[in-house]
This record gives structure tokens, sequence and C-alpha cells, in this order.
């Protein structure tokens, strides 16, 4: 007996975590951003100083996509690497003035891209989702 891939919940994860992608880089193209540069950022506002290792554990890619990604931010004045006081091969990653002040645009951007969403759902919906989905995250790390 063959079951549709469309009952498949890795198969619709995949497809709907495609199509946010592409969404997300549509409504930060006027941001001169990707999805995967505001990652980045959206990380280090919540921790400014992340070490590219914590970063690129944080985003489950690899360390020289994590290089790529700083090396375009530092090149656009949003973020700076310094080495660590403890030890200088370390490089600490700092957001600058110019990344701070993307923050309000970019968050507006990833709630709305986020509201667009979910829309479909109600409030209950939305709160048992990211319930299953937390559950889910845990469970396959």
């Amino acid at each position: 007996m063959t079951i549709s891939i469309e009952n498949h919940a890795g198969y619709l994860i995949q497809q709907i975590s495609h199509r946010l992608e592409q969404l997300y880089n549509k409504n930060l193209a006027n941001e001169g951003l990707s999805i995967s540069h505001a990652r980045v950022i959206y990380l280090l506002y919540q921790n400014d100083g992340m070490t590219q290792s914590e970063l690129q554990q944080d985003l489950f890619i690899k360390a020289s996509s994590v290089t790529k990604l700083i090396d375009v931010l530092v090149a656009r004045g949003l973020v700076k690497r310094e080495a660590c006081h403890d030890d200088a091969r370390i490089k600490r990653i700092y957001l600058t003035n110019e990344g701070r002040k993307k923050e309000e645009k970019l968050c507006e951007i990833r709630e709305n891209t986020e509201a667009n969403l979910l829309n479909s759902l109600s409030e209950n919906e939305r709160k048992e989702l990211i319930c299953m989905l937390k559950s889910i995250k845990i469970q396959i790390l």
C-alpha cells in the first residue's frame, strides 16, 4: 500500500520551509539581505558577541558557510569580528551601530512574514503548532 507523499510530515515540513525561505528572501530584498544573513543578525540581537562556532552550531551549517555569511555582513558594515581576550584564535561577532539600526525593520519583516504564513490558524492553533515543532526539534537534535 502506497501512502501519498503529501501525508508525510517530513515532506510537508520541507515544502513549508522552502516556501518560507523564498518569502523571507523576497521580503528582505529591499534590505539587501537574504534569510541566511538575517538569521545571523537575529541571533546576534539575542546574544551579541557570539563566536563563529556558536553561530555555526545554532544555524546548523558548515564553518565555511558561517565564515562567508559573516564576511558579507562585515563588508556591509553590519557586524564586526573581534578577537577574544582570553584566546586570540577565537573570534567574537558583534553588531555594529548600523547592524543595530536594522533591528526594528528586520524584526518587523520576520513578524509580518510569519503572520502571513500562519494567518489561517487561530491563536490556539499557532501556540499548539509552535509547541509541536519545538517537541520535534528536541527529538531530532
